[in-house]
């Protein structure tokens, strides 16, 4: 029986620098609403601005680590005024809302 070799496939995890580029960027222009949806995550992985971050890879990293930092109490080490944070939180609760907020196409 021929052994097939063990391959560890290195992800490159995501940095605090990047977690706060990617949060400008949302709130400067204003895709609280968008973030549930791909096309806003294609544009952002299409402005070349996070090497190596897929559109899905940076949607998950952001609905799964970014969005539950910023809503908990905790501190979260994020540069973000309390209004973009609830603007956030709102856009982030829309994904219940039956009208889906599509993606305009923004020059990121």
């Amino acid at each position: 029986m021929k052994k097939i070799p063990f391959v560890l496939f290195h992800r490159r995890l995501y940095t605090i620098e990047e977690d706060q580029r990617l949060l400008n960027l949302i709130c400067k222009h204003k895709a609280y609403n968008y973030v549930n949806g791909i096309k806003f995550w294609r544009l952002v992985e299409g402005s070349k601005k996070f090497e190596d971050r897929t559109c899905v890879s940076l949607k998950n990293h952001f609905l799964r680590i970014i969005i539950p930092k910023v809503i908990s109490k905790k501190k979260h080490g994020y540069e973000l005024s309390s209004e973009d944070r609830i603007k956030l939180k709102k856009g982030f609760d829309n994904k219940t809302n039956k009208y889906f907020n599509v993606c305009p196409d923004i020059k990121l």
